[in-house]
This record gives C-alpha cells, sequence and structure tokens, in this order.
C-alpha cells in the first residue's frame, strides 16, 4: 500500500521567537525542515510541506501546499494533508521533531500497511499526533470539526474510529518537541 509523506510547517511559532523550521542543530547549518525531508525522502515517493504560504520555503527549494485555513493549527494541516494526498494514507510529522529516526518511522510503517485505519505514537500512555498515518476515510470527520471550530488533535485521535498505537517508553530522544528556545538548546547537546 502506498503512503504518502507530509511535513507540517504552517505554525506561528510563537513560543520559539522565530520560524522552528529554518533553525539548525548542527554544525553544517542544515535547517531541520531540510533534514526532516531528506530523511523522509529516504523512505517515500513523494513527501510534501503543509505551511500558511506557498513560497514559505521557496528560498529553499521547496513548494508548499497551502493551509485550507492558514493559522489554524495541526489539525487543519492534517485536512490540508489527507485531502492533497492521492494515497489512501499519509504519514504526517511536525516540523519541530528534528530527531525523529528512521527507526520509528518504519515501525510506523509496518503497522501501517496492513491495517486500514490510523496509527498512532504512544509514550507511557501519553498520544503523540506526530508522527502518525492518517487514513483519507477520516476527511469529513476532520471537516466537521474544523467546521465546529473543534481544532484539538487531541479530540479527533479520540474520535478516530479505526486506529492502532504504536507504544513506546519514556526516553524516546526521537519525539522530542522544539517548541522554546531552552528545547532547542537541549536538543542541540
Amino acid at each position: 500500500m502506498a503512503i504518502t509523506a507530509y511535513i507540517l510547517a504552517g505554525g506561528k511559532s510563537s513560543r520559539f521567537g522565530e520560524d522552528k523550521a529554518r533553525v539548525c542543530l548542527d554544525d553544517f547549518r542544515i535547517p531541520v525542515i531540510t533534514s526532516l525531508n531528506s530523511l523522509l525522502n529516504s523512505l517515500f515517493a513523494k513527501v510534501s510541506i503543509v505551511a500558511n504560504e506557498t513560497d514559505r520555503y521557496a528560498d529553499l527549494g521547496y513548494k508548499c501546499i497551502q493551509d485550507k485555513i492558514p493559522g489554524k493549527g495541526p489539525l487543519v494541516g492534517v485536512m490540508t494533508a489527507l485531502e492533497h494526498a492521492e494515497t489512501e494514507k499519509a504519514l504526517i510529522i511536525s516540523c519541530d521533531m528534528p530527531r525523529m529516526s528512521k527507526k520509528v518511522l518504519k515501525e510506523l510503517l509496518a503497522i501501517g500497511e496492513r491495517i486500514t485505519g490510523s496509527v498512532i505514537c504512544q509514550i507511557d500512555g501519553e498520544t503523540h499526533p506526530f508522527p502518525g498515518i492518517y487514513s483519507r476515510q477520516n476527511i469529513e470527520l476532520l471537516r466537521s470539526l474544523v467546521e465546529k471550530d473543534k481544532l484539538s488533535m487531541k479530540g479527533f485521535i479520540e474520535r478516530l474510529p479505526d486506529i492502532e498505537y504504536l507504544k513506546y517508553e519514556s526516553g524516546k530522544v526521537d519525539f522530542a518537541n522544539m517548541n522554546t528556545k531552552q528545547d532547542y538548546e537541549k536538543l542541540r547537546r
């Protein structure tokens, strides 16, 4: 089964203070979005970026898919990706996960290719929406939630009719988010 990959990069990065996708964690000065794109390209035939503007990363050589409703958060990004996907499922990751590993993505894919529904990660029982494999069969649910302005990823995941969890124990650096400058400094070390 073919699965398409999407990077959500439409956030305002308000807590971070600048575009998180453009920061570099390494001495090679490679932006996080470029590293994630390279990682995903090693596993997927097609990788797309969902952002607020189509030219947001044009200087890096990326044309983006514009969020259906810019500024409304990751739930709208997921809806945008699934509406755009030409495959039945999409692996979706946020741009603020610079330490995601190929191993975790392969484990998600292994489950996603054998079931019809979505695959979401859990760490010590806590749900992490990204990276996750989401099915196009949930587009109507997404549209309904967005129409009602119920934009919580947790609320969406709780309503998914067909879901399997990939479970991990705490300490998995792959899932570390970069929401603040302190997170950034911690991930650099």
